[in-house]
């Protein structure tokens, strides 16, 4: 028995079905002068439908958050200028071979690459998108020091 309580001789071809119809229902795709839009069935941490943008360049297609990422963070108040910060950036992106062009997050495929790009797109947005919860989190502990030092202080 494995860990999804299946025999070893049972087909696991419907996981991977049921994942991939999952995707295809949730994607969307619209055109637009220059390319193309893809909505995705991934969300941001406002619940919002991540989107990718598509342009062919030089026989290469640019998939692209439109800078959509970065501008979030800014909006929230959280910008990529401290060295831990950027550290922690630039590993993300490294790691999944996006790069950052003009504060958009993007990567370069072929068309026998594409899907292997976009889901690296993909991770890439939402990585970045997650440092807002990583600061939130480090501002919490923060202000729980500062709590426990002022009771410290008060007793």
């Amino acid at each position: 028995m494995n860990c999804l309580g299946v025999s070893a001789t049972d087909d696991c071809g419907p996981l991977a079905e049921a994942y991939i119809s999952w995707l295809r229902d949730g994607l969307r795709v619209a055109q637009f002068e220059g390319g193309c839009e893809l909505t995705t069935p991934f969300l941001d941490r406002h619940n919002d439908h991540l989107q990718i943008y598509a342009e062919k360049r030089n026989g290469a297609i640019i998939l692209s958050d439109d800078g959509y990422i970065l501008a979030d963070l800014k909006a929230s108040g959280m910008e990529i200028d401290t060295p831990k910060r950027r550290e922690i950036f630039q590993s993300t992106l490294n790691g999944l071979g996006v790069k950052l062009h003009d504060d958009e997050l993007r990567v370069e495929a072929s068309e026998k690459t594409l899907g292997a790009k976009v889901h690296a797109l993909v991770q890439g947005m939402l990585a970045v998108n997650d440092m807002y919860a990583q600061r939130l989190a480090q501002l919490d502990i923060y202000e729980g020091a500062l709590d426990q030092r002022d009771t410290d202080r008060s007793t």
